[in-house]
């Protein structure tokens, strides 16, 4: 059981996002970390579109790593995404997630 995104109140709660490509799971960008990050980012545009709101709303977000060495470069990539605030941000590396996928995203969002 999966949502990409569950709206409650005001609140939008963005569920852990990858770097697929073109909503097929099975398709993850290729070229390491920068990539997947700039990958992640756009698909949490495209769902954060879909209510009408914009990287702006984004108020929390949890990056996990599959490498904490990727630290740096994914922040690097990350904050272009935000241009008028910095959301808070919480971020670990370790984890384990799927085979080639080195990042993973979730957000929660105050929709105006």
């Amino acid at each position: 059981p999966y949502s990409e995104s569950v709206l409650v109140g005001d609140i939008l709660y963005i569920s852990g996002q990858i770097a697929n490509i073109n909503d097929n799971y099975n398709k993850i960008v290729e070229g390491g970390i920068r990539p997947q990050v700039n990958q992640t980012m756009k698909n949490i545009q495209k769902i954060l579109k879909k209510h009408n709101a914009t990287m702006d709303n984004i108020i929390k977000c949890t990056c996990i790593l599959v490498n904490g060495d990727d630290w740096g470069p994914m922040s690097e990539e990350y904050v272009k995404y935000f241009k008028s605030h910095k959301p808070a941000r919480t971020t670990f590396g370790g984890a384990e997630l799927f085979v080639g996928i080195l990042v993973e995203i979730e957000c929660i969002a105050r929709i105006k």
